[in-house]
């Protein structure tokens, strides 16, 4: 009896831990309808800081040329990037602290507006971010000096109004200034800098073409509070930057769901809903991404898989925040300013390195093309606001401007996992899958935009395989109606010819041809006996 007890309990604990196995291997994500009012607006798209040096006179003279101007603007059309992050200073546009001498026709100012051509040409919303730096370095020997929040104004009106370019949208005055500005002068000399600017643009008569945003807060919480509160009059959205660790992201080793990524980011919402009771016809946006631990010029991973691993994570996680878009940092490697200072963050090296394409360029590149501008964020799980658990499986879905689902899964083990996936509404088509993992760069070292390695059934619940350390991205295909096969002879557009088609000619008896149906089938001008004659005879037949 003993034996058969022992016999027994063994089989037991073998059939627990293999079902645990089986468990620990599996996730289900259900995800709810999409909902612009659940998250604030519709998602603005992932974007990358793209400041204006290309052409500048440094580049120039280290042989950037109009071929490599073309190779990477092409690549932010091949991506269909529909957002950035523009420096400006004023500066740059005029020595003259008392703004009545300006120079546009600087090489600098040159490659502004080569940028901006470009973005407004495009479809693509500016940011533009005036960095401070001529308070704290060169024009005013304080923020508080209404001179500087009017030479801004004025750059503004030429930029927009002289020069067209429509597409800058937000406005915001100096970059991390927890850790520039606000440190040095106080906050009392930020917000009256803030609000010099408010007022300037406004006598300029220009406050209503741009959205004045802030507070770019590099990672002093108090100072975001602060600032939130002080300006909550003047501001129109609200924005903030934040350098994740790889546990942020992961979830592996973190001491509770409050030193996750998703509460590191979802909790501005909150604040910003307490402390301004308008909030909540203001959007959120993160307007700096990327891992932590780099210097201003460069970051240790950025070649790595991990890094790339880290950003689609990043993304993926931010898709289910009520915050509406995500900004890289940055767009490419290049030379700033005008000396040996070379930011070596980019989704894509430099000229000496034949602009190759890095690791992270390919997985964040899945998040622009396949959330873009106008997607419309779903709920995971309930999320938000229920706080999500600590996972290393993490999921998204937008339903893109076209209608059109694209789902996001991460698996950030080292182990295959079943992801079952469960839709509001089955979709229309099927999907394209898109796979990044180790293996990506190398098998497709030269391309930004990956192309898909299969297709997935339309269906409500989707059950898919992830592999260990990887991105999956599926997006819905786009499908176009075929043309009727041979009812050429259809004048309503049924593909059918039968008597509604008759009556649409009789309510055009003797004018010309139908607005948007084809009733004039014998293309003499107009509709009349022989047009009857033709649908008679394909009835008869």
């Amino acid at each position: 009896m003993r034996k058969f007890v022992v016999i027994c309990i063994v089989i037991f604990l073998c059939f627990t831990l293999s079902a645990g196995t089986v468990l620990a291997q599996s996730i289900t994500f259900n995800v709810g309808q999409p909902n612009s009012s659940l998250f604030y607006g519709s998602f603005m798209g992932f974007g990358a800081e793209w400041d204006p040096f290309l052409f500048n006179t440094n580049n120039l003279n280290r042989g950037v040329t109009e071929a490599d101007w073309t190779l990477n603007t092409q690549r932010l059309k091949d991506l269909n990037v529909g957002i950035i992050r523009l420096m400006m200073q004023l500066n740059w546009a005029t020595s003259d602290p008392n703004l009545m001498n300006w120079n546009y026709n600087s090489q600098q100012m040159k490659s502004v507006f080569k940028y901006l051509d470009f973005a407004c040409q495009n479809n693509i919303t500016v940011i533009l971010t005036d960095w401070g730096w001529s308070v704290r370095n060169s024009l005013y020997a304080n923020p508080t000096d209404p001179r500087f929040g009017q030479g801004i104004a004025m750059y503004l009106d030429e930029f927009i109004n002289k020069r067209g370019y429509s597409c800058i949208k937000y406005l915001i005055v100096g970059n991390e200034p927890d850790n520039e500005i606000e440190l040095q002068y106080g906050m009392d000399a930020y917000e009256t800098m803030y609000r010099n600017v408010d007022a300037a643009l406004k006598a300029k008569g220009i406050r209503n073409l741009v959205k004045l945003t802030g507070p770019d807060m590099g990672g002093q919480w108090s100072f975001m509070g602060d600032a939130v509160s002080r300006l909550k009059d003047i501001l129109d959205t609200y924005d903030f930057h934040r350098y994740a660790s790889t546990s942020e992201t992961s979830n592996f080793g973190l001491p509770g769901t409050w030193e996750s990524l998703w509460s590191h980011l979802d909790m501005w919402r909150g604040d910003v809903n307490y402390r301004d009771s308008n909030a909540s016809g203001k959007q959120l946006l993160l307007t700096e991404m990327g891992n932590d631990g780099g210097t201003t010029n460069s970051h240790p991973l950025i070649d790595t898989f991990e890094y790339a691993l880290h950003m689609a994570d990043y993304g993926t996680t931010l898709l289910i925040t009520r915050i509406n878009t995500g900004i890289a940092w940055t767009m490419h490697d290049v030379y700033y300013f005008d000396g040996g200072q070379f930011m070596e963050w980019g989704m894509w090296r430099y000229k000496n390195n034949n602009w190759s394409i890095r690791p992270w360029g390919q997985s964040f590149g899945l998040l622009i093309k396949h959330a873009p501008r106008g997607s419309i964020q779903a709920p995971i799980n309930g999320t938000p606001t229920q706080t999500p658990a600590l996972s290393q499986y993490h999921a998204a879905a937008v339903k893109r401007p076209d209608g059109k689902w694209s789902i996001f899964l991460v698996n950030r083990t080292t182990s295959s996992v079943t992801m079952t996936v469960n839709l509001p509404t089955a979709p229309q088509s099927n999907f394209d899958r898109y796979v990044f993992d180790r293996n990506t760069s190398a098998a497709f070292p030269n391309q930004l935009v990956l192309p898909p390695v299969g297709t997935v059934s339309n269906a409500s619940q989707l059950i898919l395989t992830v592999s260990g350390e990887s991105f999956m991205v599926l997006a819905e295909q786009i499908t176009t109606p075929s043309p009727c096969p041979s009812a050429t002879h259809d004048v309503n557009g049924d593909c059918r010819v039968n008597g509604a088609d008759v009556v649409v000619l009789i309510t055009n008896w003797l004018r010309g041809n139908c607005t948007q149906m084809n009733c004039d089938l014998t293309g003499d001008g107009k509709i009349n006996v022989f047009d009857f004659g033709t649908i008679a005879a394909d009835l008869i037949n």
